[in-house]
């Protein structure tokens, strides 16, 4: 395994917003770390926000505002204060692209972004 660290990007929040109340905001919460959420807060009371998970890269944010809209969710995608930090593992020949495909799709059950690189 070789390790190299990527700096320089922009960090987004997810937010959910036009949530009724706070009692609604705290239920939704809950909701949201029962679907592996772990990190979402309410973020303001009057009137609730909530931020789903860490700033993340805005790639990822985007990913995951499409997934909870997807779900009935009002959503926003905003910029955060700080400097995101990336880190590419290249990680193992395979001797076929199957046996690659199926290390790729364990590492996303893991929730890492990978992709198959064919090197000639």
């Amino acid at each position: 395994m070789r390790f190299r660290q990527q700096t320089g990007g922009a960090l987004y929040a997810v937010l959910l917003e036009r949530i009724p109340g706070a009692a609604e905001a705290q239920a939704l919460v809950g909701t949201l770390r029962e679907q592996g959420h772990g990190e979402a807060v309410v973020l303001r009371q009057d009137p609730p926000v909530i931020r789903v998970n860490e700033p993340l890269p805005l790639r990822r944010a985007v990913e995951l505002g499409e997934r909870l809209r997807a779900g009935g969710h009002e959503v926003r995608v905003a910029a955060q204060p700080g400097e995101a930090v990336a880190f590419t593992i290249r990680h193992g020949n395979f001797p076929s692209k199957r046996e690659a495909d199926a290390r790729a799709e364990e590492l996303g059950r893991l929730g890492l972004v990978s992709q198959v690189v064919q090197v000639r």
